[in-house]
């Protein structure tokens, strides 16, 4: 949405100077972490851009347009992937077979949404919108099956 916004104001070089920022960023955050924490350090520093693009492109598109951005929903959100992330870490510890596993990555995932709907995140009219879109999409995909 925020690539949209840029867009749609007619500002792609500010769009291609966050993308080159959150670049150069990676790379320096990779040099840093990837030698001493290998895979792991790889996955923080791809976490790390990925929030300051997310985080430079709210705030430049709330500049350009003047559109306030929900910081409480987002707060939320980002709260409840937290815990989600803790809790199957958690689950992990306990037993990190193959089956198990796929249990505790639902586990979290439910914890997620559960969260998600109780902090009112997504509010009615969103979720009135999700039901109608995935409604749109799996009957578009029962007609496109049909005439095969």
């Amino acid at each position: 949405p925020g690539a949209s916004a840029l867009h749609a104001a007619r500002r792609p070089g500010i769009l291609a100077s966050i993308a080159t920022a959150v670049a150069m960023v990676n790379v320096g955050l990779s040099f840093l972490l990837v030698p001493r924490y290998g895979a792991v350090g790889a996955a923080w520093a791809n976490m790390g851009v990925r929030s300051f693009g997310s985080l430079a492109m709210i705030a430049l598109v709330a500049r350009l347009t003047g559109l306030r951005p929900a910081l409480r929903k987002m707060a939320l959100n980002a709260l409840a992937a937290v815990v989600c992330a803790l809790v199957t870490r958690i689950l992990v510890f306990v037993d990190a077979r193959p089956l198990p596993l796929l249990v505790w990555i639902s586990i979290g995932a439910a914890l997620y949404f559960a969260l998600v709907v109780h902090w009112n995140v997504i509010d009615r009219s969103e979720w009135t919108a999700l039901r109608l879109a995935a409604r749109n999409r799996f009957s578009n995909l029962a007609h496109s099956r049909t005439r095969v």
